[in-house]
């Protein structure tokens, strides 16, 4: 398991590990943080673009309380949507961080994989955009769902994923090397 420690060596000089200015970040973790932060900055904005889809009413369409009662009615589908998708990007989010957490260190093709994620994640504003405004068609739910599935499948195919093992030594070189350390006899 992974634990913030193991990504900290002491300095130089010896210092107390809790100061920060002397930390040194081991590169394996450095991987992690940058991975993190992009997933970080990029549900950000996928959160907030879903919410710009919801749009006040125009001042002009509302003439009483009864217009602006019937014009937000009218939004509760987009409303619905918002809240449905930023909820599954939160658990998405909350789902990655935790599998960063339990990640000793990161490669190439871990990195690629969480941008295979992230490109999901960067294409929920359009799937709840389509599907909110084409709530009634199984057309714009299909995408919405697929893009979900291609979340899921990504985030789980992170979880499989496994460092490439140390190489092994060439079994002739180790027996000729033991036949060298042993005593003749």
């Amino acid at each position: 398991m992974w634990r913030p420690e193991s990504c900290f060596r002491i300095g130089a000089g010896g210092v107390d590990r809790h100061e920060a200015s002397d930390l040194h970040i081991q590169p394996h973790c450095r991987n992690l943080e940058r991975i993190a932060a992009l997933s970080d900055g990029l549900f950000a904005i996928a959160m907030t673009l879903i919410v710009l889809d919801i749009r006040v009413p125009p001042e002009t369409a509302v003439h009483s309380e009864a217009d602006l009662g019937r014009a937000l009615m009218a939004l509760s589908p987009r409303i619905v949507m918002y809240l449905m998708s930023f909820l599954t990007l939160g658990i998405f989010w909350v789902g990655q961080q935790t599998q960063l957490n339990y990640l000793a260190r990161a490669d190439r093709d871990l990195a690629w994989i969480h941008i295979a994620f992230l490109a999901g994640v960067a294409t929920m504003p359009f799937s709840t955009t389509l599907l909110a405004e084409f709530i009634s068609y199984r057309t714009a739910m299909l995408i919405y769902w697929v893009n979900l599935l291609l979340l899921g499948l990504t985030l789980y195919w992170s979880w499989r994923w496994r460092p490439p093992a140390a190489p092994r030594p060439d079994r002739r070189a180790s027996a000729a090397a033991r036949a060298r350390r042993s005593p003749a006899g």
